[in-house]
């Protein structure tokens, strides 16, 4: 990938956390809480830290995502649609 769409990518990760804190999720479940309002100000406070690795296959980048979810990290997994 070129550094534009990593960036690009990067931010579609950022944006679709903080929804996930924020409580704006894009299919409401009625009757779920969303949002975590705590962990989101404190994410804010540490000036928004984030890690970004790139996959070289599916099964690699749900690894990441089961890695992530073991180590208690909360994270949005992205996949490039090719559209640019």
């Amino acid at each position: 990938m070129t550094k534009g769409k990593i960036c690009s990518q990067t931010a579609h990760a950022v944006l679709g956390v903080y929804k996930d804190l924020s409580g704006d999720p894009e299919e409401p479940v009625e009757g779920e809480e969303t949002g975590d309002p705590e962990l989101l100000a404190l994410w804010a406070s540490l000036q928004y830290p984030k890690a970004t690795l790139t996959a070289k296959s599916i099964k690699e980048l749900y690894s990441f995502e089961e890695m992530a979810d073991k180590e208690e990290l909360y994270s949005c997994c992205v996949h490039d649609a090719g559209r640019t």
